[in-house]
């Protein structure tokens, strides 16, 4: 959400990746570099938001995978018995990977985990696990790949072969059982990756002609297995793709047409974009101004759903609007949006709602996963005067004075430990990434005279790095 106060820039909105599991075969990447005549700063947006995830869904990448796998394993033809063997195959992966070992056998600890097995200590190719396995009652092998940013696991279980006589008539039986699942990598599996460094990112620039931007966002909206891009202005949002000479729109959908305007519309309106769910999924992107308040919108964009607000990135939260401030006074369930019955109930997170200020005009959330799987919730709020407050688990990290009006949070290097993407308050614009580790450092800056009018993330492609995507003047900035 995006302050009315010293500057008009744009705040841009989630960017996704939330926690969409990405697909693979077709072209990936939106953006070839393509600048233009810069235009001056624009109007104000709305939430930035971090990629949305349920409060009581599983962080782990390797967790979500196993209790995935465990569901369709049961489906197509039940579970091992107590004594079944896992077995990993060496992991394959379209970067250089770091300890494949480790990560083979990371994956084999967690599957046997969730299916109260015992995993084999070492890697092994489905011939020797045959023979490893024994006298198990059961043999689950698991085929692991990293690709274009998503964990990729297939398991199948395959029947004990337990006396000579079966051993004769079928010595190599097949699956009895199979099961596939596939996530996006987080920071417990990006360890097995080269540490991606944000102080090299390289900026992509390309134009658009969809006006000024309250929000874009981006992520495998309709499962195809590659990005789409999301630009949201005033009047429309547009999908598409950039192509040689800038943003092609694939699919667009006019505002006036999904809600009417709001009775007191904010002075300088904000927006608020981002993917929620698996692709393709009914409530797929989430949008909203402060012209005509949120929806909920199908892949197509053919039907849609009012939502109770403006959405935040949080576990299916929305910002309530304070119209005659100007600003957001809270976040509430967004009703309908359908991210799951957790996301769709409750009340939201106290690790958030206690961080919030009683009235903000920028706000980012993000729940991640550390290096070791464990879930975190932080939140960046900027008061109307300028003060951005982030905290993380409810304690307070950072404080800082005359922060401008895009705010995002994201773990942009996967390394557990979120960045803070925040512009300047006054002057030239700027965007500046900072790590919250011990203290914000600041670890890129990028001169963006013309204005930052949004601020979204792409989730992780190509050797597993997500990209920081910017709308800035008529450009839109791809920073990997």
């Amino acid at each position: 959400m995006r302050p009315l106060a010293p500057r008009l820039a744009a705040l841009a909105a989630l960017a996704l990746v939330g926690l969409a599991p990405l697909r693979s075969p077709a072209d990936p990447r939106p953006l070839a570099p393509q600048p233009t005549a810069p235009k001056p700063s624009a109007a104000p947006t709305a939430p930035s938001a971090a990629p949305a995830a349920s409060a009581k869904a599983p962080v782990s990448a390797l967790v979500a995978v196993a209790d995935a796998l465990a569901a369709q394993l049961a489906r197509s033809g039940g579970l091992p018995t107590s004594g079944a063997l896992v077995v990993a195959q060496a992991p394959k992966s379209d970067a250089t990977l770091v300890r494949p070992e480790e990560l083979g056998l990371r994956v084999a600890q967690v599957i046997a985990g969730r299916l109260s097995a015992r995993a084999h200590d070492k890697t092994a190719s489905l011939a020797t696990a045959r023979g490893i396995a024994g006298r198990a009652t059961g043999l689950v092998f698991a085929q692991i790949e990293l690709e274009r940013g998503a964990l990729r696991v297939t398991a199948d279980l395959y029947p004990a072969v337990t006396n000579r006589w079966e051993r004769l008539r079928n010595p190599l039986p097949g699956p009895r059982a199979h099961g596939f699942a596939t996530t996006p990598i987080d920071a417990e599996v990006r360890v097995f990756l080269p540490p991606i460094l944000l102080e090299r990112a390289k900026t992509s620039r390309s134009p658009h002609a969809e006006g000024e931007l309250l929000a874009v966002t981006c992520g495998d909206l309709d499962g195809d297995g590659s990005l789409e891009l999301v630009l949201l202005s005033r009047a429309r949002a547009a999908v598409g793709r950039m192509g040689p000479s800038g943003f092609v729109a694939e699919k667009t959908v006019l505002l006036s047409d999904l809600t009417a305007r709001a009775a007191v519309p904010f002075r300088e309106p904000l927006g608020a974009a981002f993917l929620a769910g698996p692709a393709g999924h009914a409530g797929a992107l989430v949008l909203g101004t402060t012209d005509r308040g949120g929806v909920a919108l199908t892949a197509d964009l053919a039907s849609h759903h009012r939502l109770a607000g403006l959405p935040v990135g949080a576990g299916g939260l929305c910002a309530t609007l304070a119209p005659d401030h100007g600003s957001f006074d809270g976040l509430a369930p967004c009703a309908g949006l359908a991210l799951g019955a957790d996301a769709r109930g409750g009340a939201p997170p106290e690790s958030t709602t206690s961080a919030l200020p009683a009235r903000f005009d920028a706000i980012s959330a993000l729940r991640y996963a550390d290096a070791a799987g464990h879930p975190h919730d932080a939140v960046a709020a900027r008061e109307p005067g300028g003060r951005l407050r982030v905290r993380v688990d409810g304690a307070e990290v950072l404080t800082q004075e005359g922060a401008g009006a895009q705010v995002l949070l994201a773990d942009l290097d996967l390394d557990g430990v979120p960045e803070l993407v925040t512009t300047a308050d006054t002057g030239d614009d700027r965007i500046v990434v900072s790590s919250l580790g011990a203290g914000a450092r600041a670890r890129l800056r990028l001169e963006a005279k013309e204005g930052v009018r949004a601020l979204g993330v792409c989730p992780a492609e190509l050797g597993g790095a997500p990209a920081l995507v910017a709308a800035v003047g008529e450009e839109v900035w791809l920073v990997r």
